[in-house]
């Protein structure tokens, strides 16, 4: 019995280190060239805009903050273009046209802080995503890349604050 454990824990975990190995390996990034769209593993767009986790909208009102676009090229990107599709198809700004000005151009290994507002709630359970797609050229090819930032209502049931516990 001993011995069949060994196996079966020897043999688990090889399986397990196998299945890791290829899960690595098939891993990309979406990675856009118009016109056609494909999957490029190991091809790191020259563009890429940080992936967030859900930010938190407080007290009834849209939240504001900023992901980071980073140039991951050895040249200067210019002409970059943004847009934004919100969720819950709002008709505000979700990107502010300063940061995009800002963000227009990126030098070589630089990043830029790409500001955004999320939707005003409207329930306690509110929550919806921003789609940024940031449109460029290198090498005389178009390319885009995008990605999805989520957000959600956070309520605050206490009325009392913070609660200390007494030993």
């Amino acid at each position: 019995m001993k011995n069949s454990f060994k196996f079966f824990t020897e043999r688990t975990c090889r399986l397990l280190f196998i299945l890791g190995g290829m899960l690595l390996l098939t891993n990309c990034s979406y990675h856009y060239e118009l016109p056609h769209k494909s999957h490029h593993c190991n091809d790191q767009s020259a563009l890429t805009i940080d992936s967030a986790g859900t930010v938190p909208i407080f007290h009834g009102m849209a939240s504001s903050s900023v992901i980071y676009v980073h140039n991951n090229s050895n040249t200067a990107i210019s002409n970059i273009k943004y847009s934004a599709t919100d969720s819950n198809h709002t008709n505000n700004q979700t990107i502010s046209p300063q940061s995009m000005t800002l963000c227009a151009s990126i030098q070589p290994g630089q990043s830029c802080p790409l500001a955004f507002t999320t939707a005003s709630p409207n329930s306690d359970d509110f929550r919806g995503s921003i789609s940024v797609t940031a449109k460029y050229t290198t090498n005389s090819k178009s390319q885009e890349f995008s990605q999805l930032i989520n957000y959600a209502q956070i309520t605050d049931k206490s009325k009392n604050g913070v609660l200390a516990a007494l030993h």
